[in-house]
């Protein structure tokens, strides 16, 4: 074939392709590509994430241990290696915390990966749980004399027993250098909130439960029962708490990023993601369950029901369904680098992620997915032919 002809050729075929990707993009969204971080034949599952660190923990045929990967070097490491339960893993930048069996109760074990050290923080003859971290901050609830759970906390070396009553304190959350936390008044579940740094608060004070606390910077969320009969979503941004739903139905799961909240609502039809920081209320509006909602400062992650088997979706600048599949999705957790959740693979369940912010430069890659490929071609084709020279009023048209 003459060069001339294989030019003609060549420029009919990709005309081709342009348009048939413009009848797609023209009612299908962008996905963004799935990766499967695990691929075994053992359950591995509640994964956390935070910037391109993930960490989950995974059954190794006698016990569940911790696993932990490294987005930096694309490297994944198995963190523990007994014959007893490591669970509830969590993670901040590249340090771990977990709780770990050690053949007699619960203790608390942190992860530096700066040193690759692991230290035993707790060493008693009690149950301590539930750790939680932010930066250098650790917080857990310890059984001290058997009877009831107190918080604990933990800046640089230095450890701080935070509540001491003859109720239960439970369910820790950190952000900076500050605890929130529920404790038992003698009649119900209260708020309440300190820190080595932070002034000791009781949040609400009232007759009926308050649970599930959540806090960033200086905003606290938490689900509360006023009328005794469904929970409803409230907000304090120190130090005056405000009641955020008043219905007839289920307000619950809050999780919190700046002011902004979210949650899962009951519409008296199925669960609906909603909001303060939408107008009307409503993320999702649909006939479909959509609860769990998890946030980052720029995403917002859940599980929807596609009317056969859970999904998950994601909104940024748009609602995306990130798995589209015949099996279960759950569990879902979001940074601004990843969206990483568990998967059932029809065998057990398998670590997923999706990458959500890519930080490389690659040539070609038009949806910054940090993949070439036919998406970035649907992208181009939107926008085919546009001159901005011609046109500096098209919305295509963005200044640099």
């Amino acid at each position: 074939m003459k060069p001339m002809q294989t030019q003609i050729r060549n420029a009919s075929l990709l005309l081709m392709l342009i348009i048939a990707l413009l009848a797609v993009t023209a009612s299908v969204a962008i996905a963004h590509p799935v990766i499967q971080r695990t691929n075994n034949s053992y359950d591995d599952i509640n994964p956390r994430v935070s910037g391109t660190n993930i960490v989950w923990q995974g059954w190794d045929g006698n016990d569940w241990e911790i696993f932990f990967y490294n987005g930096s070097t694309d490297t994944t490491t198995q963190l523990t290696n007994n014959t007893f339960d490591d669970i509830n893993p969590r993670i901040s930048d590249a340090n771990v915390v977990w709780q770990g069996h050690d053949g007699s109760d619960w203790e608390i074990f942190l992860y530096t990966d700066s040193n690759s050290t692991t230290t035993q923080l707790t060493n008693n003859s009690y149950d301590d749980t539930k750790p939680q971290i932010w930066g250098s901050t650790i917080a857990w609830q310890g059984k001290v004399d058997g009877l009831d759970w107190e918080i604990f906390y933990r800046e640089g070396s230095t450890t701080t027993q935070l509540t001491n009553n003859s109720f239960d304190d439970i369910n820790p959350q950190t952000y900076g250098q500050a605890v929130v936390w529920q404790g038992w008044d003698g009649h119900d579940y209260e708020i309440y909130s300190g820190g080595i740094h932070s002034k000791f608060m009781q949040l609400t004070d009232n007759d009926y439960q308050d649970e599930y606390p959540q806090i960033s910077d200086y905003s606290v969320t938490w689900q509360g029962t006023p009328d005794g009969s469904d929970y409803e979503i409230f907000l304090a941004e120190y130090p005056v708490p405000i009641q955020l739903t008043n219905n007839v139905f289920g307000d619950i799961n809050p999780q919190i990023c700046g002011a902004c909240v979210f949650w899962q609502g009951y519409d008296g039809n199925d669960w609906e993601i909603m909001s303060n920081c939408f107008k009307f209320g409503y993320l999702t509006d649909n006939n479909l369950d959509d609860i769990n909602p998890q946030l980052s400062p720029s995403y917002v992650i859940w599980q929807h029901w596609d009317g056969h088997d859970w999904e998950i979706a994601f909104f940024g600048d748009d609602i995306v369904q990130l798995s589209n599949n015949a099996l279960d999705d759950i569990n879902p957790q979001v940074s601004d680098s990843y969206a990483v959740w568990q998967g059932w693979d029809g065998h057990d369940y398998e670590i997923f992620m999706v990458g959500l912010n890519c930080t490389y430069m690659l040539a070609g890659d038009l949806n910054d997915d940090c993949n070439v490929d036919f998406e970035d071609f649907a992208y181009m084709a939107q926008n085919w032919l546009t001159n901005c020279f011609a046109e500096p009023s098209n919305p295509a048209c963005v200044p640099k």
